[in-house]
């Protein structure tokens, strides 16, 4: 098999999936969610404490990020999720799939290249979005850390990509769009609300947050495990110290940032 014909196949797919979102307005909704996100945050966030005027104002990027962070845990898997749950079970379901399969292609490369293509709509949205927000932040600001927010707007689109790969997984084996949506809702639940449940009920179970206590290892291990914690850490490591009294050497962000991108 010639391996430029295959490039350009697979280039070709790529393609389809980025006009695909171009059309249906995915990427500039999901650009659009972000911008305003960033924005609105950091111009609002301080008000979360008060209602004096003096709270509204844009905020530096430290304390947007810090503001941004808990929201962007939830909006960035499930967009992920949902962007990528029916790329494969819906090529099937329509029995377009066949068309795709009678190109000079395994199933492993036009896995691969609708993947690459809705990474590139997920990263075009997240960079583009935050960055622009990112821009009118700083004009206004007068001074920005542009390290620390590419830190971010980084690790922000690095979540996205883990939870849209669980999400195109879903799609392969899944054999019903329907039922790859409610994997992909079950996944954000699991991420998002029981693992971090689960994992502290356990710690409190054994004891671990009783007063003069200090959690295990393994509590932070499991902590970095999960792709959502990972993130937090990677984020929070960039503007402040993480360590104290019992937390181990290896919780810091580039434990987070490895155990993410594995």
């Amino acid at each position: 098999m010639n391996l430029k014909l295959n490039w350009k196949s697979m280039w070709a797919i790529i393609q389809k999936e980025i006009m695909d979102s171009v059309r249906n307005k995915w990427i500039i909704a999901i650009t659009i969610v972000f911008v305003l996100l960033a924005l609105l945050v950091s111009y609002f966030g301080s008000t979360a404490g008060g209602t004096s005027e003096d709270l509204i104002g844009f905020r530096d990027f430290e304390f947007t990020i810090i503001l941004i962070l808990s929201i962007s845990e939830f909006l960035i898997p499930i967009i992920a999720l949902m962007l990528g749950y029916g790329a494969v079970v819906s090529e099937k379901e329509k029995g377009s799939m066949d068309l795709l399969a009678s190109m000079p292609l395994s199933r492993a490369q036009i896995f691969i290249s609708k993947f690459l293509g809705l990474s590139i709509v997920l990263f075009i949205s997240i960079f583009v979005g935050f960055g622009l927000a990112g821009v009118v932040i700083a004009a206004y600001v007068g001074s920005a850390n542009w390290i620390i927010y590419f830190g971010f707007i980084s690790a922000s689109a690095l979540l996205g990509l883990v939870f849209l790969s669980l999400a195109m997984l879903l799609s392969t084996v899944m054999k019903r769009r329907s039922t790859a949506m409610g994997g992909a809702v079950l996944l954000w639940f699991l991420f998002i609300f029981i693992y971090g449940i689960v994992l502290y009920g356990v710690a409190s179970a054994l004891g671990f947050f009783n007063p003069g206590s200090v959690p295990p290892d393994w509590f932070y291990a499991f902590q970095l495990l999960s792709p959502v914690s990972g993130f937090e850490v990677m984020v929070i490591a960039q503007i402040t110290f993480l360590g104290g009294e019992g937390v181990p050497w290896f919780y810091n962000g580039v434990s987070a940032w490895a155990i993410v991108v594995s």
